[in-house]
C-alpha cells in the first residue's frame, strides 16, 4: 500500500513538473501551449532586467536572445551569440 501511494505521489509530482509553463496575467487564463512564459495585460508593459554595461558584461555565457535594458546607454540590448555580441 505504501509503495502504491509513493508511486502515485511521484506521478503527480512529475506531471506538475512537466507542465512548467507560467502565465502572468490578471484574468487567470492558462499560458499558451507554445510559450514557456505567457505575459498578458492590457494596461501594463513588460519590464526587462535593468543592468549597467559592467553588470551586463559580467554575465557568464549569456544565451543567444537574452534581453536586457542597459541603464548606461538607455537602450534595450539583446545577445546575438558569440559572433555577434550585444546589439541594440
Amino acid at each position: 500500500m505504501k509503495s502504491l501511494l509513493f508511486t502515485l505521489f511521484l506521478g503527480v509530482i512529475f506531471n506538475i513538473i512537466s507542465l512548467a509553463q507560467v502565465a502572468i496575467n490578471s484574468d487567470g487564463t492558462l499560458p499558451d501551449n507554445s510559450a514557456g512564459l505567457d505575459v498578458k495585460f492590457n494596461n501594463k508593459g513588460f519590464l526587462p532586467p535593468r543592468l549597467t554595461t559592467t553588470q551586463r558584461n559580467a554575465i557568464v555565457g549569456p544565451a543567444a536572445g537574452l534581453l536586457i535594458y542597459n541603464t548606461n546607454l538607455n537602450r534595450l540590448e539583446y545577445y546575438g551569440g558569440a559572433s555577434i555580441g550585444w546589439t541594440c
